[in-house]
Order: C-alpha cells, then sequence, then structure tokens
C-alpha cells in the first residue's frame, strides 16, 4: 500500500511538471522515414490558404490514441489541423531504454519550391497508462527551418531533451518499474504552405563521449612521464 501511494504521488506531482528543454539537433537526414516506415506521431496541415498549421496527439487510457484540442498541453497550442495518420510512441518499444536516447523529428513537405517554414513551437508529451499528462517538454523559442527538404521522408530535423530533463523522465521510469508510458507530440508552425508534415519517434544509440584535444594531449603526455619514470627507476636498480 505505502508502495502504490508513493507511486502515486510520483505521478500527480509529474502531471504537472513543464520544461523549456528541448534541444535542436539540425538537419538529420535520413532515408526511410516515409509514412508507415516509421512511428509516426503526427501529421498536419496548413488548411485552405492559411500558411499556420496546428496539431496535437496524446494517449488516452491503454494508449489509445487522441488528437485535437483535448490533448493539447496548454493553452500555446490549439490543435485541429491534424490529418490521418497519427501515434503515440510506447516505451516498452523495442530499441526504447531511457528518455537519453530518445528523439523526436519533424519532417515538413512543403510543395513547389517552397523550401523554408517555421517550428513556432514543438511539444514532447509523456502520458502514464491511465492516460493522465506527466510531462511536457517545449522549444526555448521559435525554430526556423531555411531548409525543408521537400518531400515526405527525405529528412527532418531533430530534436532531444537536454540531460537534466532527461533526467527528469527517467525518474518516471524509476520510480514506477515495470509501468508503461506513452509519448505524443504537439507543434505549430507558421510560413506553410499546404504540405503535409509529419513528426516521428525514434531511438537512437548511445555513443561514447569524444575526448577534447586538450584531453588527449594531457593524457600522451602523462603517458611519456609514466614511461620515463619507469625506465629511470629501471636504470637506477641496475
Amino acid at each position: 500500500m505505502k508502495n502504490y501511494l508513493a507511486i502515486t504521488a510520483v505521478l500527480l506531482y509529474a502531471a504537472s511538471a513543464s520544461y523549456g528543454s528541448l534541444i535542436p539537433l539540425g538537419a538529420v537526414p535520413s532515408s526511410g522515414s516515409g509514412l508507415g516506415a516509421v512511428t509516426t506521431l503526427l501529421t498536419f496541415t496548413s488548411p485552405g490558404s492559411s500558411s499556420s498549421e496546428t496539431g496535437c496527439v496524446g494517449a488516452g487510457a491503454g494508449g489509445t490514441v487522441i488528437t485535437g484540442s483535448s490533448v493539447c498541453p496548454s493553452a500555446t497550442f490549439a490543435g485541429g489541423n491534424e490529418q490521418a495518420i497519427n501515434n503515440v510512441f510506447s516505451t516498452a518499444n523495442a530499441g526504447f531504454t531511457n528518455f537519453s536516447n530518445f528523439q523526436i523529428v519533424f519532417n515538413a513537405s512543403e510543395p513547389g519550391s517552397a523550401q523554408d517554414i517555421t517550428l513556432n513551437n514543438l511539444a514532447l508529451t509523456i502520458y502514464s497508462s491511465a492516460g493522465v499528462l506527466q510531462q511536457t517538454h517545449t522549444l526555448a523559442s521559435a525554430y526556423v527551418i531555411a531548409n525543408a527538404f521537400p518531400g515526405v521522408g527525405n529528412a527532418g530535423y531533430g530534436f532531444m531533451l537536454d540531460a537534466t530533463e532527461a533526467a527528469q523522465a527517467n525518474a518516471l521510469l524509476t520510480a514506477n518499474p515495470g509501468a508503461v508510458f506513452y509519448i505524443g507530440a504537439a507543434a505549430n508552425a507558421t510560413n506553410a504552405t499546404g504540405g503535409l508534415e509529419t513528426i516521428f519517434a525514434r531511438t537512437t544509440a548511445a555513443t561514447a563521449a569524444i575526448p577534447e584535444p586538450s584531453t588527449l594531449f594531457m593524457l600522451g603526455s602523462g603517458l611519456v612521464l609514466l614511461s620515463l619514470s619507469s625506465f629511470g627507476r629501471l636504470r637506477s636498480k641496475r
């Protein structure tokens, strides 16, 4: 009973948590990322002659997919321009280990010669298996994309949580071992020209940190001094 109350407290606390912590990764060209080839979270488009678009997707109980204003994480997002293919990403999916290796990718598909689009806001949302919003992670400021790489699936622009907020999200997993959480998304974009925008989820392999040149120099110098010291001791023994 105590464990249940502790878990409930964590979930209730997390439900009001919101962070401006999505880090832009820049262009992440990748083949095979068209609709149906990846876990597409959200598809949305600008209606009619409008150049603005907004969409939201979230989870109901058991991971039921819900779109529209009811799952927009804040008044910043209105929703309503969602198209046919929308999903939520389960933390039970193969390849997911924690939020440090999770990314969402915005893939614009502007028609004709249109190249640029502005992502005014983007949110990664995390829901409990009961469909309760736990955390919201958003961009700190608008992100201008000068080259949208026309065509669905050609390339995209990646975003991930910074280290601090990835730890916050991972705390949900630690506090609720075995629990499944669902990840949704929300987005506002302007300067859109009627193309079909998508946001998909993906996991990435952890990469080892590459030492700075100064660190390598210090390490190399230390090894040289250690070798000379050993050689000196060896000679003194003779």
